[in-house]
């Protein structure tokens, strides 16, 4: 199995992938939801003023949470992968800079971040092997994350559903 994990060059590009994705999606969606605040700026019709002011209101909350969610998440998301790197690289023996955020110029910044192996550590790294096993290795844990996963595709197929039937019919009741 150790071989097998050393030239993980599948888990690597899937792990890479998936924080692509993460990142292009989410400029989706911040897009989206600038397109649908600039709109929400121009509405002239015949809707009462307070009502345009209360839907500005609720898209404003909606952007604030989201915005506050996923920074929450990617904060811990780095913190975990950071400290897998350092844990990594003191069993392989690479040295690690101080920090990237002390450094005085570009070139010395990039000189650092390319010296990291940051493609070495993904090839060799367990991450996503020990979350599952962490997860699914008790059945109340697997419960309870089973359940988590269940809710989650259920919340995700209805506000589909909603995008779908808000997109028909061309109404903005959605939020």
């Amino acid at each position: 199995m150790a071989n097998h994990v050393a030239n993980n060059v599948f888990g690597a590009v899937l792990f890479l992938s998936y924080i692509a994705a993460a990142l292009a999606l989410t400029s989706i969606i911040i897009y989206d939801l600038y397109k649908l605040y600039e709109r929400g700026k121009h509405l002239d019709g015949p809707e009462n003023p307070d009502r345009i002011t209360k839907k500005r209101r609720k898209m404003q909350v909606l952007v604030a949470s989201s915005v506050l969610s996923f920074s929450m998440l990617s904060y811990h998301m780095l913190n975990f992968l950071i400290r897998s790197y350092q844990m990594w690289s003191q069993a392989h023996c690479v040295s690690l800079p101080h920090s990237l955020l002390s450094l005085r110029s570009i070139s010395e910044l990039y000189s650092n971040v390319a010296g990291l192996q940051i493609w070495r550590w993904s090839k060799s790294s367990t991450l996503f092997l020990d979350f599952a096993e962490t997860i699914c290795d008790e059945p109340r844990r697997f419960w309870w994350t089973a359940q988590a996963l269940v809710y989650s595709m259920a919340w995700n197929m209805y506000m589909s559903l909603r995008g779908m039937f808000h997109t028909a019919r061309r109404k903005s009741s959605l939020y």
